[in-house]
C-alpha cells in the first residue's frame, strides 16, 4: 500500500505532465499554420478631415510654377549697393543737365594734367588761373562763390576748374548769348536769365582770363579765396 510519500509523488508527476501540455499548446498558437489564414480588419475610426491619407496624390492645380523660389531673398554686397546709388544719382543728375561729382573730379584732374606742359607765364603751379588784380580777384571770387552755391562744398580745385569752364564759355566770341546760355546750363544746370546775366557781368570783369590758356600769372596778393556772399 502506498505510503503519503509516495502519493505526493504521483500528484508533483502529474502536475508536471500538465503545465508540459498547457506550453506546449501557448506555443503551437504562435505557429505559421495556425495564423495564416487568419484575416485582419483595418480600423474603421473616421479620420479626421484633412488628415493625409498615405496614398500618393496628384499636386496638380495645388502649386503655381511662378512661385518657386519665391521665398529666397539674397542680398547685395554693400559695395554694390553703393556703386548702384551713385550710378543712379549721377544718371538723374544727368537728365537734370550740369557736372556731376564724376565731372567736377575729371575738370580738377584735367586742370593739374594741363599743368605739366603749361607756361609759368600763363598759369599757375598747378595749371589753374590766377588774377592779375584786385578788381579781377574780386570778381572771380564772387563767380566761385556762385558756383559753390550750386555745387555746395567742394575742394578749392575743384570749383576753381568748372569756374574755369564757365569763364572760358563766356570769353567764346563768335558765340551768341543764346548759345553761351545753353552751354552754361550743360556745365551748371537749369539756369534763369537773372543768373545767367551776373555769369555774363562776372565774365566781363574777369580780363585777365585767357581761353585755354589759364591765364594770370599769380600776380595777385595772397590766395583766392571763394566769396560765401
Amino acid at each position: 500500500m502506498p505510503t503519503g510519500g509516495g502519493r505526493g509523488e504521483d500528484d508533483r508527476r502529474k502536475d508536471d505532465k500538465a503545465g508540459g501540455a498547457e506550453a506546449h499548446a501557448r506555443f503551437r498558437q504562435y505557429e505559421y499554420k495556425a495564423n495564416a489564414s487568419l484575416v485582419l480588419t483595418a480600423d474603421k475610426k473616421d479620420r479626421i478631415t484633412g488628415e493625409p491619407s498615405g496614398e500618393p496624390e496628384t499636386l496638380w492645380g495645388k502649386i503655381q510654377p511662378g512661385a518657386f523660389g519665391d521665398r529666397v531673398h539674397r542680398s547685395k554686397p554693400a559695395e554694390l549697393e553703393d556703386r548702384m546709388k551713385k550710378a543712379k544719382e549721377r544718371a538723374r543728375d544727368k537728365r537734370k543737365g550740369g557736372m556731376d561729382q564724376d565731372d567736377l573730379d575729371a575738370y580738377a584732374a584735367k586742370r593739374k594734367k594741363a599743368a605739366v606742359g603749361a607756361s609759368v607765364l600763363t598759369a599757375d603751379a598747378d595749371g589753374s588761373y590766377r588774377p592779375k588784380t584786385r578788381e579781377t580777384r574780386s570778381a572771380y571770387e564772387a563767380l566761385l562763390g556762385m558756383i559753390q552755391g550750386s555745387f555746395g562744398d567742394q575742394p578749392q580745385d575743384v570749383l576753381r576748374g568748372a569756374a574755369e569752364e564757365v569763364l572760358e564759355v563766356l570769353k567764346e566770341e563768335r558765340s551768341t548769348d543764346p548759345e553761351r546760355k545753353t552751354k552754361v546750363e550743360a556745365l551748371m544746370g537749369p539756369t534763369d536769365s537773372e543768373t545767367f546775366a551776373k555769369y555774363v557781368a562776372l565774365g566781363k570783369l574777369v580780363t585777365d582770363f585767357a581761353p585755354g590758356g589759364g591765364g594770370g600769372d599769380g600776380g595777385g596778393d595772397g590766395e583766392v579765396k571763394v566769396d560765401r556772399a
